[in-house]
């Protein structure tokens, strides 16, 4: 029997954080996974098509037009089409969808703040000064994606 290195426990850490982050955040707000990321993803890039969404979120146009209908149905999103070519769609968060992803993306961080910072010895305090050089950063800066090519 082999046994697991450290890194191969981090990632298995990081792995059920990110899964336990996820599900708190989608019960605490009744999004899925997709609608969620969706929701992160239209807050910080301006995308132009369902494919591009579709793109950044690794699934297909059909499940990306079920999320923003879904998105739609909640008040969260508006989908405009454009008039001579349904294809083309611009995306917009609405005030209530600007409002709940800067709570999610609030929420995620005070979540990767209080267990990270939980861990014992010297990486639990690398890691508690490194949350606070962040949070500097965070709030002295605005970060966008930048679009794929």
């Amino acid at each position: 029997m082999h046994k697991l290195n450290n890194h191969s426990l981090f990632l298995l850490s990081l792995n059920r954080f990110c899964y336990d982050v996820g599900r708190i955040i989608s019960n605490k707000y009744h999004l899925t996974v997709n609608e969620r990321n969706a929701l992160i993803i239209l807050s910080n890039i301006e995308i132009d098509s369902v494919k591009e969404l579709s793109g950044y979120l690794s699934i297909s146009k059909t499940n990306i037009s079920k999320v923003l209908s879904s998105l739609e149905k909640k008040a969260l999103v508006l989908r405009i089409f454009d008039k001579k070519d349904k294809r083309f769609i611009q995306l917009l968060l609405t005030e209530k969808g600007k409002l709940t992803s800067n709570q999610v993306a609030d929420e995620i961080n005070e979540l990767l703040k209080e267990k990270l910072s939980r861990l014992p010895g010297q990486i639990g305090e690398e890691i508690r000064k490194l949350i606070e050089e962040n949070q500097k950063l965070i709030t002295n800066y605005s970060f966008k994606l930048q679009k794929t090519k």
